[in-house]
């Protein structure tokens, strides 16, 4: 059973999105919050697995809630509600790294779907810590080369060379990882002070820091590292596994840090190019024959990148700028369509109602 924190200032959106979660008979149960505040108060006090929360609240936005959540809860998992006049905050929605970011009146669909996949990786990583805690155990109990748990005092530099190991992986500094992590295996074989049950334990330790950084199909791959390690009849036999496998694992994260570069570059491209030329006819297809890529591929980069698709992504940003216009100038609502490039009248006011509930002549008024 998960446990959910819902946080939005209405109380009526609030228990909609309760009801909603109650229906998809999710394994969950819910907790709520009116605000920023309470909600860090709440968990400051439960663990929380899913936090769910509105963007724009009084005493602390959703955003720095979902900030402050995962310094008490790094594997916390987020997802953003926000209004349609709150697209400003998409990008920032990015960089706090929340898991989703969905649109106000919320899509029931759409929602589940959302939750569905956080849910389905968080099953994942509970299967995965129980079968670790079970390699582990029997570990423990079989291996007889286990003489004590830690190394003795003579150990000489060998708790600094771990700690130096430790810190060089969380600040993902990899570059010659695989020759210290030897280095340290030899000089506990040298010392021969340590039991063989601790040795593996470290390696694993060592192994877990490093998948961190991988994909999600290559952390399903850890529960083997861990069984291969857990088998392993002498320092030799580990000292070949380690050097094998973290080779292996620095290989990959490399090529995933390349992707992601790639990915940015797609990203602040496609974001670049809309601000620079919403007013003129832009389409999936136009920006990614200017990448020299496919449209499919520049489709699912955006998507899974911003969290939304591309064409109500460019949608949005046409309607905040006419919004703008509409409040700060005086052109006819027909200029203000072809300049943000809506040539068709009627489409901009059905679009435009669409996305704020007020027609554009309505919106104006309103905001003047």
């Amino acid at each position: 059973m998960y446990k959910i924190l819902v946080v939005d200032d209405n109380k009526i959106e609030r228990k909609g999105i309760v009801a909603q979660i109650n229906k998809l008979n999710f394994p969950c149960e819910t907790a709520e919050a009116q605000n920023g505040r309470k909600a860090l108060s709440y968990l400051e006090k439960n663990k929380v697995d899913i936090l769910l929360t509105d963007i724009r609240m009084p005493f602390m936005n959703g955003l720095e809630l979902i900030t402050r959540a995962k310094t008490l809860y790094p594997e916390i998992r987020s997802v953003i509600f926000s209004a349609y006049s709150d697209f400003s905050y998409a990008q920032q929605a990015i960089s706090c790294k929340a898991d989703c970011y969905l649109l106000k009146p919320i899509d029931l669909p759409e929602f589940s779907k959302a939750l569905s996949s956080i849910i389905e990786e968080l099953n994942h990583t509970k299967q995965f810590h129980s079968e670790e805690t079970a390699i582990i155990e029997n570990m423990i109990n079989f291996d007889s080369l286990a003489r004590s748990v830690h190394p003795s005092q003579s150990a000489g530099d060998i708790p600094k060379l771990i700690d130096g190991i430790f810190d060089s992986i969380e600040n993902k500094k990899i570059d010659g990882l695989s020759s210290s992590v030897d280095n340290l295996l030899i000089k506990m074989q040298e010392y021969n002070v340590a039991s063989m049950l601790y040795v593996k334990q470290i390696v694993i330790e060592i192994i877990k820091k490093l998948c961190i950084y991988l994909s999600d199909t290559d952390k399903s791959n850890i529960t083997e590292h861990i069984k291969r390690i857990a088998v392993c009849g002498s320092l030799n036999e580990i000292r070949d596994f380690t050097k094998g496998l973290i080779d292996n694992i620095y290989e990959k994260i490399s090529s995933a840090d390349e992707d992601v570069k790639s990915n940015n570059f797609i990203i602040d491209f496609a974001v670049d190019y809309v601000k620079r030329k919403y007013m003129n006819d832009i389409s999936l297809e136009s920006i990614a024959k200017e990448l020299d890529i496919s449209s499919g591929y520049f489709s699912r980069t955006f998507k899974k990148e911003v969290g939304q698709g591309f064409v109500r992504y460019l949608t949005l940003y046409r309607i905040e700028r006419a919004k703008e216009k509409l409040t700060k100038t005086n052109m006819k609502i027909k200029d203000i369509s072809n300049s943000v490039g809506i040539m068709d009248i009627s489409y901009f006011g059905f679009i435009f109602k669409k996305y704020t509930g007020f027609t554009p002549d309505e919106y104006r008024k309103k905001h003047r």
